[in-house]
């Protein structure tokens, strides 16, 4: 990129780039400013008129839906079933919106933009849906890309601002986890209508695990006071996979309860015919041996008619906020639980820490001197 100084006291962007035949071409951009900042805006104007100068060459005839279709029959071979099938269903929201003829090339920023914005402004679903919807899309567009269909993703750059928070949502952040009361309370009602998933509840909470992570362990993963986790169990193709992330693949050290959980299953699965002392074996498991099921999980959750909404990533939560409490490291909790983004240990992390702050002003209220 150079700059030239115009007789009218502006400044003169251009860069030059190569279009699809190979030849010298330029674009250029006239600022008011010659600063750090003004440069920078310029290499950002310039980079967005050479894409797109260059997608104009484009001439590819396959619509949208055709390239999600070839791009589809390639996921299914390379991507977890829960990933395909969580694209799949943004998908079928998209069909109101991008219509079955449309060049995969007509689709731009602005249309990728209203689309996303009419999604969660609108029609009023959850920010996280409308990132899974733009991750969805930026697929199909990277696919386009490697084939040779488009020169570049729409969908990149492209940043939707968060809705007010409301005070019902706001609320809403103290049913993310359990306070230490209401998980005793939890598991003692688990126990009530099945003794096994109860246990499994409370083994949740005491090490954070996800859902899958723990109907997933095997006997050989257990490793004296700490469990391996190498894997993840799929809910729709019923095998263990890779875990969600690197990150996740982690050595959890176990305090006394939960070892005496694992122990206690083992000892009933052997006991009742279930499993015998094959490392292979799984350890949470149904009376035929197999992993037990989401849905088996789900339903005893339904069944407590708490005045919290439960789920299993509650138990997690509730891990998080428990270690908090203990002060734990922010950077200690999220190797342990698996995260490599921190946004989901933060907010917990962020409101526990906030309401023992209030505790502390509380007792030093009462501090006579």
């Amino acid at each position: 990129m150079w700059i030239e100084n115009l007789p009218n006291g502006k400044f003169k962007y251009t860069e030059r780039y190569k279009d699809s035949l190979n030849k010298t071409r330029k674009v250029s951009i006239t600022l008011d400013k010659n600063t750090a900042r003004a440069k920078n805006e310029a290499q950002r104007i310039l980079f967005d008129k050479i894409n797109q100068k260059s997608n104009e060459y484009i001439t590819t005839n396959k619509t949208f839906w055709e390239v999600k279709n070839e791009w589809l029959t390639v996921a299914n071979k390379t991507l977890k079933s829960a990933t395909v099938r969580s694209k799949v269903t943004a998908f079928k929201l998209l069909k109101n919106y991008i219509p079955e003829d449309i060049k995969i090339s007509a689709l731009n920023k602005i249309f990728i933009r209203n689309t996303l914005e009419d999604i969660y402004y609108n029609r009023n679903l959850s920010y996280a849906y409308m990132q899974i919807v733009k991750s969805s899309l930026s697929s199909i567009f990277e696919f386009a890309i490697n084939k040779g269909y488009i020169k570049i993703n729409p969908s990149k750059n492209i940043s939707i601002q968060k809705k007010k928070q409301t005070i019902e949502e706001r609320n809403r952040k103290n049913e993310k986890y359990l306070e230490r009361d209401e998980l005793k309370e939890v598991i003692s009602l688990a126990n009530a209508i099945n003794k096994r998933l109860g246990m499994l509840i409370e083994f949740l909470a005491l090490t954070g695990l996800r859902q899958g992570e723990a109907v997933a362990l095997q006997i050989k993963n257990i490793k004296n006071d700490k469990i391996e986790v190498v894997g993840t169990y799929e809910r729709y193709d019923h095998e263990k996979v890779s875990p969600k992330n690197t990150s996740s693949e982690r050595i959890i050290s176990l305090p006394k309860r939960a070892i005496k959980i694992l122990q206690e299953i083992i000892s009933q699965n052997i006991k009742e015919g279930r499993t015998d002392n094959n490392p292979d074996n799984y350890i949470f498991v149904t009376n035929s041996g197999l992993p037990l099921s989401y849905s088996a999980i789900d339903k005893v959750l339904k069944q407590i008619h708490y005045k919290k909404n439960l789920s299993t990533h509650v138990f997690r939560h509730t891990h998080i906020a428990l270690l908090t409490e203990l002060g734990i490291p922010l950077k200690a909790i999220m190797d342990r639980v698996g995260h490599s983004n921190p946004t989901t240990t933060l907010s917990i992390y962020s409101h526990v820490t906030q309401k023992l702050s209030d505790q502390v002003i509380e007792k030093l209220n009462t501090v006579e001197l």
